[in-house]
């Protein structure tokens, strides 16, 4: 009759040994350490998902158009409609809402380098009706301050649209590289 043996790696020594299995009893418990805890405290984790998404929105906010559909902001991104709707579900955020707030993140950004109208508005968005101005407003949270200007900072901080922290977080890094690649004050 055989024993029933395991190996064990010794690490001082480098070489594998077979020694003989025992039980442990329930009342004694076997702790195994590999070294120091994985802790890093001067990194932050990266959320792929979000970074991801966040790159997909700075490419509709950067477009000289504006992407009305889910179908032009895939275009304009060079991905499809599916990838465009993937990358979206996976950092749990609406493609529609991705859209309407990447939109607005837009039309702030091109109102804070040319002097607006408040009709303008309607035109930087592409909108033919004021209703659906409106609409998009109440649906991100916005008040229809036509006279009033806001940053794109300030509308990521106040929108309604996408209440995740972590894509949000995302995009405020890309608006701030955007800021600082284009020497714009946000």
């Amino acid at each position: 009759m055989t024993r029933a043996s395991s190996w064990t790696f010794h690490a001082n020594a480098s070489i594998l040994t077979r020694q003989p299995r025992r039980r442990i009893s329930t009342t004694e418990t076997m702790t195994l350490q590999i070294g120091p805890p994985l802790v890093y405290p001067s990194r932050r984790l990266v959320n792929h998902a979000a970074e991801r998404w966040s790159d997909l929105m700075s490419g509709a906010i950067r477009s000289d158009e504006d992407p009305a559909t889910l179908a032009k902001w895939a275009s304009l991104v060079a991905v499809s409609v599916p990838t465009l709707r993937t990358r979206c579900y996976a950092a749990h955020v609406s493609p529609k809402r991705s859209l309407d707030l990447a939109r607005l993140l837009r039309a702030s950004v091109y109102a804070q380098g040319v002097s607006c109208r408040p009709g303008d508005l309607l035109n930087i968005l592409d909108i033919k009706d004021p209703r659906t101005l409106s609409a998009l407003l109440l649906r991100a949270g916005l008040s229809h301050d036509a006279h009033r200007r806001r940053s794109p900072v300030e509308i990521l901080s106040i929108q309604k649209l996408v209440t995740l922290s972590s894509p949000v977080d995302a995009l405020k890094g890309k608006l701030q590289i955007l800021c600082a690649e284009d020497d714009v004050a946000w």
